[in-house]
């Protein structure tokens, strides 16, 4: 089995991803039609099931998450400065796209097939660790937190975590979906502690009007509130991430209550 990827021009595989024709698919596969690239070490073209997630086929999906899984545990991760190469699209991608399910699926995939991960050590223990790292940020937050916060946190994670994610590996005690959810208490905390902290910033830095101060408080209450609530974290986020930015340009109050306002009745909706 392989990594089903598409060439230039197999518009079989095109339609059949698109539309989620799980059928198509395994007859083309089936036929061994001449389709589909077989060569894991080669770069990756467009995956079978890249489109299948940002179409959100779930049973496409399932199908294919065997042949991309052992794709990538047969060939090596290597790292290009902070970023993987493309063979680890499949954790990355699910991620981008913030699905739950997809990544529910990856993990579940993980779990049960942990022995064919660390058949190749440490290829799967560098996998594992990815998907841990990452979908943190989607599970808890309901965002690639790259966008948000910088990339060297993310990686100071990662690293902070590689030895004992490793040690629980080759025990075999580690339990994916358990370790990753006791590895988000410390993301969690870092960014309430970072959304305190724009919060208290922009106090300091915006001269409030009348009923301002009061917009703020709201607005600082629901932030911590609403942390754990993907959907709305991830709006949550947004704005204060574009307060930052607004506040340089603040030049009346009443500008800056309206924003305020703007962003309450987001909360609302």
């Amino acid at each position: 089995m392989s990594c089903l990827h598409f060439k230039a021009g197999s518009s079989q595989w095109f339609a059949a991803a698109i539309k989620g024709d799980l059928d198509t698919i395994k007859k083309l596969h089936a036929d061994n039609v001449n389709s589909y690239d077989r060569d894991e070490h080669r770069t990756p073209g467009v995956c079978a099931i890249h489109y299948a997630m940002l179409n959100l086929h779930y049973k496409l999906v399932d199908y294919l998450i065997t042949y991309e899984f052992q794709c990538l545990t047969r060939s090596p991760l290597i790292y290009n400065e902070r970023q993987l190469q493309p063979r680890s699209t499949i954790a990355h991608l699910a991620c981008l796209i913030s699905d739950s399910y997809l990544l529910d699926s990856i993990l579940s995939y993980m779990h049960k097939h942990q022995h064919q991960l660390l058949v190749q050590q440490n290829e799967g223990e560098e996998l594992a660790l990815e998907v841990f790292i990452r979908s943190s940020s989607v599970i808890n937050f309901g965002f690639f937190y790259d966008d948000f916060l910088s990339i060297e946190f993310e990686w100071s994670v990662s690293k902070s975590n590689k030895n004992v994610f490793k040690t629980a590996l080759r025990s075999g005690r580690v339990d994916f979906l358990n370790f990753i959810s006791e590895g988000f208490q410390f993301l969690q905390n870092d960014i309430k502690f970072r959304i305190a902290h724009q919060v208290l910033s922009l106090e300091d830095n915006a001269q409030l009007s009348e009923g301002a101060e009061e917009s703020l408080g709201k607005l600082r209450f629901e932030c911590c509130k609403c942390l754990n609530e993907i959907t709305r974290t991830k709006m949550i986020m947004k704005n204060i991430y574009k307060m930052k930015f607004f506040k340089k340009k603040l030049v009346r109050n009443d500008k800056y209550l309206n924003y305020l306002q703007t962003v309450e009745r987001a909360f609302d909706e």
